[in-house]
């Protein structure tokens, strides 16, 4: 109410840029229809990806860092909602954090989020082998954990103030979140590991 603390700074951050994905999501979707519609008048493919990974860092990865960042900074123990315990006791009724408004926020984001997939295709083979299909599989799975690393990550960390039932919670989202990150780290590292073995070539 004073405007002060870091909870106060993060959360008025959060709601910024929110208001501000509003705007970045409308420009994504036109920018990949427009490069849709480019790529059947015969342009690369190569175009398209670079569109869609830029959407994905450019809104989809810092939207689901607001919304957890605002889910702890309201709702945790060291939140906004629970300092104003100190002048108001009776204000700390129960109160879900996945209410109807947060909950439609959220799962909107994590689907625009898992989009990606359904916007990225393999390469065409006549002939897939065994091995094929299982790595389609994996570079899928990988692709769904990587895309939702920012709220689960953020749901292993929650406390009981977040969660209802936080050890079940944590079960449900160390997995994919462990998967995300194992998949993050060999996105980066692969790059590294190709210019390494191009310069010992040389």
């Amino acid at each position: 109410m004073q405007h002060q603390g870091h909870g106060v700074r993060c959360l008025s951050w959060c709601r910024l840029l929110l208001g501000i994905f509003v705007f970045v999501g409308a420009a994504a979707v036109y920018v990949v229809h427009t490069e849709l519609k480019a790529r059947g008048a015969g342009s690369s493919d190569f175009c398209f990806h670079i569109v869609v990974v830029a959407k994905f860092l450019l809104q989809d990865v810092p939207q689901q860092l607001c919304i957890v960042l605002y889910l702890f900074g309201w709702y945790e123990s060291y939140g906004l909602r629970c300092q104003f315990c100190l002048f108001n006791p009776e204000h700390c009724g129960y109160e879900n954090p996945f209410h109807t408004v947060n909950l439609v926020a959220l799962t909107c984001t994590l689907l625009s989020s898992l989009a990606n997939q359904l916007l990225i295709r393999p390469v065409f083979k006549r002939v897939y082998t065994e091995d094929d299909i299982c790595i389609q599989y994996c570079i899928r799975v990988g692709g769904v954990c990587m895309s939702t690393l920012p709220f689960t990550s953020g749901m292993c960390w929650a406390s009981a103030n977040l969660l209802s039932f936080p050890r079940l919670a944590h079960v449900i989202f160390v997995l994919p979140c462990t998967c995300g990150w194992v998949t993050l780290a060999t996105v980066v590292c692969l790059p590294i590991l190709e210019c390494c073995d191009d310069d010992c070539d040389f």
